[in-house]
């Protein structure tokens, strides 16, 4: 055998042999969404879903996420307080929706053969964007710009460090520049303003008009813990539903940085 053909004999039992591994790292991905109906009064209305011990987000009637997990993730585990939890083995589609029917002690969990078109599009979004979340930071459903929001911080406390204080200051730069912010804290001295004015103890030319105070459209409650996560919620003022969610990492990028990324991402 001449030495040209050695080599091309090795090439090719090299190839061979590596082609099922490219394969292997390019569908070692795929998104799963659960969605939350129903109501339930005597019994928690909330289902911690985990899925491979890594925990979605808590969620309650009509709410919904979506999250990128490997396929090495083989099983979705559904906890209510007080209640037997509900187990189901994932399938193999790249894309899987999971439906949580509530109702007091019969609840269900099963794999949506129809799911809303809403889910689908966010979880393909989700593999398009797979890189970008393989940083630790991704965004489920559309942040909505430009509306007016009333801001819940739910911090942890008793961190080692100054570092939730610099977060935060950059969420809120962040947010103030991309949203209407409501500030509910001053609403007892502008409604007083208010009384003043009708009761006439204000001159004519600098009266204040009552009824006017902006709504919030959405609530934002963003969640930060001591490792410098953060999950972002923007939950409907009017159907309470979470239209989005944003999970951060703290890293040599920037929280701030990450968040804009995300907001502006097509």
């Amino acid at each position: 055998m001449t030495t040209t053909n050695a080599w091309f004999l090795k090439f090719f039992l090299f190839g061979i042999g590596f082609a099922p591994v490219v394969v292997i790292q390019a569908q070692d991905l795929y998104s799963v969404c659960c969605y939350v109906t129903g109501t339930s009064l005597a019994v928690s209305p909330y289902v911690e879903v985990t899925i491979g011990g890594k925990r979605m987000e808590t969620l309650g009637p009509q709410e919904y996420q979506c999250m990128l997990v490997s396929r090495t993730s083989a099983r979705l585990i559904a906890h209510r307080d007080g209640l037997d939890p509900k187990s189901l083995m994932l399938g193999e589609q790249e894309v899987q929706v999971y439906k949580i029917s509530m109702s007091q002690a019969r609840w269900s969990l099963q794999q949506d053969p129809n799911p809303p078109a809403r889910l689908l599009q966010q979880g393909k979004s989700l593999l398009v964007n797979s890189s970008k979340a393989e940083s630790g930071s991704q965004m489920t459903g559309r942040a909505p710009l430009g509306m007016p929001i009333r801001i819940k911080w739910l911090a942890a406390t008793g961190c080692p460090d100054q570092r939730m204080e610099r977060i935060q200051m950059e969420l809120e730069k962040v947010l103030e520049e991309n949203f209407v912010v409501v500030n509910r804290d001053v609403t007892d001295l502008l409604l007083e303003e208010q009384r003043l004015s009708l009761n006439g103890l204000g001159s004519d030319t600098s009266d204040v008009a009552a009824g006017e105070l902006v709504p919030a459209r959405f609530a934002v409650v963003v969640n930060l813990d001591c490792t410098g996560r953060v999950v972002i919620q923007f939950v409907n003022s009017t159907t309470s539903i979470v239209e989005c969610s944003v999970a951060l990492e703290d890293t040599a990028k920037g929280i701030k940085a990450k968040l804009e990324e995300l907001l502006h991402s097509p």
